[in-house]
């Protein structure tokens, strides 16, 4: 992507919750670069301290023609941030390509748990990576090093948003015309968590315990697994359902009518949601509804890998958990827009067709596709936790500090095959 980034003037917008792009600056102004960062609310300040940070305390109407004349005026060379459906993000992006500014674009890894993402010009649906699936079969057999392993980052991203939300709070006069995209009042945040923590321990853990065993034994093969994501994911917010309610609604409906008579639908509840949403009512209204009392199942937190190798499908709205599903041997269908919905990848026919003949996995165009996301685009580490990693010696990108990267690193990744 580029030879090199010293010298180059970066500008930072909003990065992940936390220290990362704290710790991305000083890396970058170790390679001689001139960073300006840009905070736009008090958990932003409060992560990012230094001299080099600007606060954007004026309205959102008035960000694209400030963000154009920084630009211009710090003559700016690459623009650098998480998530690139962020309102302020949006509109920086669009004002950087009428100036071609490169973009480069932070999300959470593709690949789970033990990678994060940087990919050039857009992620998700907008990501620029290559449709045609014969593209990856070169490289099935380059399987780079796997990174040492994560472990959990649960209590570490809570902690931080937290802490971050309690900033927020404490500046919201001083960033009076920001809005955030999900609500992160500190009390009402911290009690959600306490909450849900005791609630899970005490409630859902028993029970997914024994879920597993039947869904590893008696079930295994006859039930088709339904991740769910965060309530107010963009990638939720930005497909065709709007909601994760209406999701699950319309596949429950779908798989009511279609489905053979012997299977099973288990809807699994995403971790980080569990402090903000909880959909047992609304499925106990569904099986009534639909005559599926024993046939709909809801969990929360098992052993991932475990639902994964022993279902019949996987039935994602573009979670990332659905390459994890191919990645696994068990065929998915993507029912929005996602990097892995290709042909041959993922299920290409309708959800009707796929819950009567779910099909198979194309082992070799998995394997080739997962290679490249692993050399080209996806960097070992967390945005969260912070520790002493090996280096991935055959890998295209390498790290000594989880979620730190140096000028080789944030030039060596990409969205594209070869150089841009």
């Amino acid at each position: 992507m580029l030879a090199d980034v010293r010298g180059a003037r970066v500008l930072l917008l909003q990065g992940p919750m936390g220290p990362f792009f704290a710790q991305l600056a000083k890396e970058l102004r170790s390679q001689n670069c001139h960073v300006t960062k840009i905070n736009f609310n008090g958990g932003d300040a409060h992560y990012y301290h230094d001299a080099d940070a600007l606060d954007y305390v004026d309205s959102l109407d008035a960000w694209p023609q400030y963000v154009r004349s920084l630009i211009l005026e710090r003559r700016i060379t690459h623009l650098v941030l998480f998530g690139d459906l962020r309102n302020h993000h949006y509109q920086a992006i669009a004002e950087a390509r009428l100036l071609n500014i490169p973009i480069y674009v932070f999300e959470e890894g593709y690949l789970r748990p033990d990678y994060i993402t940087l990919e050039r010009d857009g992620v998700n649906a907008r990501s620029t990576l290559s449709r045609d699936p014969n593209f990856y079969r070169q490289f099935a057999s380059d399987k780079p090093a796997r990174p040492a392993p994560i472990g959990h980052v649960f209590w570490y991203a809570a902690t931080i948003a937290a802490t971050y939300s309690w900033a927020m709070f404490f500046k919201r006069h001083h960033f009076r015309h920001y809005r955030h995209h999900r609500d992160l009042h500190p009390i009402r945040e911290g009690l959600r968590w306490i909450l849900t923590g005791t609630r899970h321990k005490l409630m859902w853990k028993l029970r997914d315990m024994r879920a597993l065993r039947t869904f590893s034994g008696a079930l295994s093969g006859k039930y088709f697994l339904v991740p769910l994501q965060v309530h107010n994911d963009f990638q939720v917010r930005g497909s065709a359902y709007n909601s994760v309610e209406a999701f699950i609604t319309e596949v429950t409906q779908i798989f009511a009518a279609h489905a053979p008579a012997d299977e099973h639908l288990v809807f699994k509840h995403h971790p980080l949601d569990r402090a903000y949403r909880n959909y047992t009512q609304l499925l106990d209204d569904l099986r009534e509804q639909h005559g599926l009392e024993q046939r709909i199942h809801y969990i929360a937190d098992p052993h991932l890998p475990t639902l994964l190798r022993h279902a019949r499908g996987t039935i994602v709205l573009n979670s990332t958990v659905g390459l994890s599903s191919l990645q696994h041997g068990t065929p998915t269908i993507c029912i929005g827009t996602s990097i892995y919905s290709l042909a041959g990848l993922s299920y290409q026919g309708d959800l009707e067709s796929f819950l009567k003949n779910p099909g198979h996995v194309d082992r070799e165009l998995i394997a080739g596709f997962s290679n490249y996301l692993a050399r080209h685009n996806q960097l070992p580490g967390s945005f969260y936790k912070r520790k002493r990693l090996p280096q991935v010696s055959d890998s295209a990108v390498s790290v000594e500090n989880e979620g730190t990267l140096d000028s080789g690193e944030f030039a060596s990744v990409s969205g594209q095959p070869g150089p841009l």
